[in-house]
């Protein structure tokens, strides 16, 4: 539990991090191309993770079999779906910051494809101790 606990815990701070250096930019510019919508790019990212979390953390306490490729990689398809969509319905939500969204956006995804394979690579080192 401590492990899954303590890199949800990493990730949280990432992305909590990440907000706020992204928002004082946006206030120090004076909030001129502050898309109406960022709060929602965080919190989607933290509430994404918390499922690998899950997995993980209960891989860890149970010691039961890893999830198997495929499973992982479907949670990854999932996730590429989800943020697709998050992506799509907040460019058709904030076509006046249209580009400052699409940016931050891309920012975190990568940030967070990054603790998430970060995450997996785990997996697989556990898998095979």
């Amino acid at each position: 539990m401590k492990n899954g606990v303590h890199a949800f815990f990493i990730g949280f701070g990432i992305i909590v991090g990440i907000s706020g250096l992204v928002f004082l930019f946006f206030f120090l510019s004076g909030m001129k191309f502050y898309p109406k919508l960022f709060p929602v790019i965080p919190f989607f990212y933290i509430v994404n993770s918390i499922p690998l979390v899950l997995l993980f953390d209960n891989y860890l306490k149970r010691n039961v079999n890893p999830p198997s490729l495929k499973q992982l990689m479907l949670i990854r398809m999932i996730k590429i779906i989800g943020s697709i969509c998050v992506f799509l319905v907040g460019l058709l939500l904030d076509k006046a910051t249209i580009i400052s969204f699409a940016i931050i956006f891309v920012i975190f995804y990568a940030v967070y494809s990054i603790f998430e394979t970060k995450l997996m690579l785990l997996f697989q080192k556990k898998k095979e101790n």
